[in-house]
This record gives structure tokens, C-alpha cells and sequence, in this order.
């Protein structure tokens, strides 16, 4: 069993009681090695965190009754100890007993009126034992190599291997005895698709990519989506989890693909569904993978505008709406909002008139820190590109209007790019103005550009740096520049100037 509890338990919108028994509840756990006096949680997986269910305090005779006139929901639960170390057990039935010890929970388990709890425990001391034995041999096979043993490292091999066997012919033992057991679904929903050789194609060549395919399209095979009572395990988040981060290429189109399927996968379970919906729609709004907002803005656009993300209120859905329209027009190969800006001799100067193969796109402002820096390293780029003959140009928008600060930094740098500002009034002004009558109603085009360097372009920090083809599409965003060197240099070597 683990021995301490990472998350401090919370109550969050996501706990449900739907689905649970119709009754109440009572669950009396006596733990050897405890005083009477200390009190134990009763908490609850939910995802990939764990949350507080029940309190109680050991009475005179030792005991623990966790009791509510409502029942719990069924899943896995755990008790916490005064010293952070906890044991695990199944809740699908209203009321039994437990008995452990603080020395070895498992091996001094006594379950009393719960077939879940005892196929779980008695799975528990058996894989125990076993597992306890392959460390053993994981110990002694490095001196056997060492030592150049071939017989006794053959036979570490076979033992450890008939051990692992023995295991797993206990686990299936359990699927076939209890199906129907919530253990049961979530012993099994652990596996892993048994993927078969591939045949050869009518040509005779064998398919390189049918193994990763049929791994990845059955992949959740044995594990039913639409059965709320696994978001209450680790198992539903980590195999989720799993499956979007390491089983699919990290590419948008594929990712909102097979963000879909595993939605409909749900079948209808409001709680899956929704459990589904907000780790995907949160996972890939706050991913620092360039691109990957593109599943957020789906995920918005299908889900949230739509109105099917039923436990969000109006203004969550308002706010979840704005940012993906913020987002939207700024995807990786969509065409970027065109600007038109002063330069520091007060002419406009147009970001889509710019005829470059490449344009490098910044915002900056001279008085960050950061941009102190990393500016003079974007010019020593953008002059180095330029005397190895490539065709690139520079449109630098300095976010404050202080012409003076702006001047200073441009000659002191000897910044001999595109540079472009913004206008007073200061940008505190526009936001309120932004916020009381919204963008229609801003007719000064140098507003309506400006507006759109913070609003339209996402600027929350400085510098962002972008990088545009000659049509001034998005090729990627939010670079720093040594991301910048190394893009350029393979579209370089890929043939573009």
C-alpha cells in the first residue's frame, strides 16, 4: 500500500452522488495500533485527485463508524490516518466491517459482510506474496549475471516468469468467478487490448503501423467509459490520461479526432461525459505544446458554445466562448490579423503589405526585463539571416507609447527592422473602454489595432514572438528565439528561402 496521501481533501462540484444504493450507510473499521481519540478520513478517488468523504474518532472499544443517511457512491475509498498512511477498499454496498493493522494493513485485513472488500483483500495477500518473491529474485539475478551464472540466471528467469503467471491466472480466475464485482471492472479495466500479428496485404507486405493502430483503436477495450463508478479509482484518469498524452501523436487534428470519439465512448453518462469533457477541454487550454489550443477551441466550440456542457453556468461559458474566439484566428495556419501601426517617423506601416518569404512578428516593450534581453538576440538573428541572403523581414511592435523609452532602446540597439508602436492613450484606457461598449463600437482604426495587439494577438505578457510565411499564415507562435533558429533553419533546409 502507499504510505501518505499527496492531495488534501477539497469538495468540488465534480463529486456525484448519482448511481449510488438507495439506502444510507455505515462502515465500521477497527485498526489495531491506533488510540482511542484519533481521528481517521474517510476520502474518495475522483480522477487523479482524492477528496474527503467522512470523518470519525476512534471510540473506547476502537472502532471507527463512518454512517450518513445518504449513501456514498460506489468506487474505491480510502482511510487516512492520523500519519498520513492509508489503506484501500471498495464501497458498493451499504454497510460491513473492517479489520487491520497498522504493521501491514493487507496481511492483517479481516473483512466482515463484503464479497468486494474480500475478493479484493484475498487478491491483495496472494499478489503480495508472490510479488515478494520476485523481488527476491530481482536481487539475486544482477550477481548471478555477474558471476556468469547461465543456469541459475535461467532459472531466476523461468521462476520470476511462472510468478507473473500465477498472478495473472488469479485475476482472470476473479473475472470469471465475479464479473459482475466492482473489483472485477476495475482489475480489468487495467488491461491492456491483446494485439494479434498482422496478416500480409493482398501485395504481401505486412502493414508497419497495425499494431500501434489496433493498440490505439482498442485501447479502452476493457474499460467501459460510460461507468461512473471508475471515475472513483485511479484508473479512469491515469488510462485517460495515458491514452492522450503517450498513446497519440501530439497532433491537433488527431487529438480533437480522437478527443470525439472517446466523448461519444461516454455513451451518454452525464458523469464520464462531463468528466471526459473538462479534462480535455483543461488539459490542452493550459498545454505548453505550441499548437495545441487548436483542441482547446474545439473542444469550446463543440462542447461549451454549444450548450452541452450542462454543470457550466452562462458566464463560465461566456468566458470559456471569448477565449476561444481570442484564439481561434491565432491557430497555426490561420492568416494573422493584419495591423497597421505608426513607425517612429509617425508613418503606418501595414503587417500584411510586407512581401518576405518569411516575417518574423514580435511584440515587446523596452521598459520588460525579459524583452531587454531577448531583443538584441532577435536582432543578432534577424541581422544574421539577412547577410546569409535570406529573405525575412522584421515587424516589431512596441507595446508602450512612451516614444522617448522607445527611441532610447531602438538607437542604443541599433534596431533597423519594421518598428512600429501603439498611441496614447495607454492601453489601461482602451480596456475600459473595451469592456463597456466592445469592439464594434470602436471606429479609430489605430484603436481597433491596438486593441487587436492585446485582445486580437493575446498579448497577457512580453515578448511574444510569431512566425509568418509569405501569406502570412501562422507557422508557429510564442517562440523564444533559439525555437526561432532552429525552425527557420529546417525550413531553410527544407527548401524555402
Amino acid at each position: 500500500m502507499k504510505q501518505f496521501i499527496t492531495v488534501l481533501f477539497l469538495l468540488v462540484a465534480f463529486c456525484s452522488q448519482a448511481g449510488a444504493q438507495s439506502k444510507g450507510y455505515q462502515y465500521r473499521v477497527k485498526i489495531k495500533g491506533l488510540q482511542t481519540g484519533d481521528t481517521c478520513f474517510l476520502a474518495n478517488y475522483y480522477g487523479n485527485k482524492q477528496y474527503l468523504a467522512d470523518t470519525a474518532i476512534i471510540d473506547g472499544k476502537g472502532w471507527l463508524t463512518y454512517e450518513g443517511k445518504e449513501p456514498l457512491p460506489a468506487g474505491l475509498y480510502l482511510v487516512v490516518l492520523p500519519s498520513k498512511t492509508y489503506f484501500e477498499f471498495v464501497i458498493n454496498e451499504p454497510q460491513f466491517s473492517l479489520e487491520t493493522d497498522t504493521l501491514n494493513f493487507v496481511t492483517g485485513m479481516k473483512v466482515i459482510g463484503s464479497e468486494e472488500n474480500r475478493i479484493f483483500y484475498d487478491f491483495l495477500k496472494y499478489s503480495g506474496s508472490r510479488q515478494a518473491q520476485m523481488q527476491e529474485l530481482g536481487k539475486v539475478y544482477p550477481r548471478y549475471k555477474e558471476e556468469g551464472k547461465t543456469d541459475s540466471m535461467d532459472y531466476v528467469q523461468r521462476t520470476y516468469t511462472a510468478l507473473e503467471k500465477e498472478v495473472n491466472d488469479y485475476k482472470e480466475k476473479i473475472y470469471k468467478e465475479h464479473p459482475d464485482k466492482l473489483i472485477t471492472k476495475i482489475f480489468i479495466a487495467m488491461k491492456d487490448p491483446e494485439i494479434p500479428e498482422p496478416t500480409p496485404g493482398p501485395d504481401g507486405k505486412i502493414d508497419s503501423t497495425f499494431k500501434y493502430r489496433f493498440y490505439k483503436d482498442n485501447y479502452f477495450k476493457y474499460m467501459s467509459l460510460e461507468d461512473e463508478r471508475l471515475l472513483r479509482s485511479p484508473v479512469f484518469h491515469n488510462k485517460l490520461n495515458y491514452f492522450f498524452t503517450k498513446v497519440l501523436p501530439q497532433i491537433p487534428d488527431t487529438l480533437i479526432k480522437e478527443a470525439d470519439r472517446v466523448i461519444q465512448m461516454t455513451n451518454g453518462n452525464k458523469e464520464t461525459f462531463k468528466y471526459v469533457v473538462f479534462y480535455l477541454t483543461n488539459t490542452y487550454e493550459t498545454s505548453e505544446i505550441m499548437g495545441m489550443d487548436a483542441v482547446f477551441v474545439h473542444m469550446a466550440n463543440t462542447y461549451y458554445k454549444t450548450g452541452r456542457a450542462y454543470w457550466v453556468d452562462t458566464a463560465q461559458v461566456r468566458k470559456i466562448g471569448e477565449r476561444a474566439d481570442i484564439l481561434g484566428p491565432l491557430l497555426i495556419g490561420k492568416i494573422a490579423p493584419n495591423l497597421t501601426l505608426p513607425d517612429t517617423l509617425n508613418k503606418p506601416q501595414t503587417l500584411h503589405a510586407i512581401n518576405k518569404p518569411h516575417t518574423i512578428l514580435v511584440f515587446w516593450d523596452p521598459k520588460c526585463g525579459h524583452c531587454k534581453t531577448t531583443i538584441p538576440k532577435l536582432y543578432a538573428l534577424y541581422d544574421s539571416l539577412l547577410k546569409h541572403g535570406h529573405a525575412v523581414e522584421t515587424y516589431s511592435v512596441c507595446i508602450e507609447p512612451d516614444e522617448k523609452v522607445l527611441n532610447d532602446f531602438i538607437r542604443e540597439n541599433k534596431l533597423t527592422w519594421i518598428n512600429v508602436h501603439v498611441l496614447e492613450p495607454k492601453w489601461e484606457n482602451y480596456q475600459k473602454f473595451y469592456d463597456a461598449n466592445g469592439l464594434d463600437y470602436i471606429k479609430n482604426k489605430y484603436l481597433v489595432d491596438q486593441l487587436n495587439l492585446r485582445i486580437g494577438y493575446d498579448i497577457y505578457s512580453t515578448p511574444v514572438i510569431y512566425l509568418l510565411d509569405e501569406k502570412k499564415q501562422i507557422l508557429a507562435k510564442k517562440l523564444d528565439v533559439e525555437g526561432l533558429r532552429e525552425l527557420l533553419k529546417y525550413r531553410y533546409e527544407q527548401g524555402f528561402k
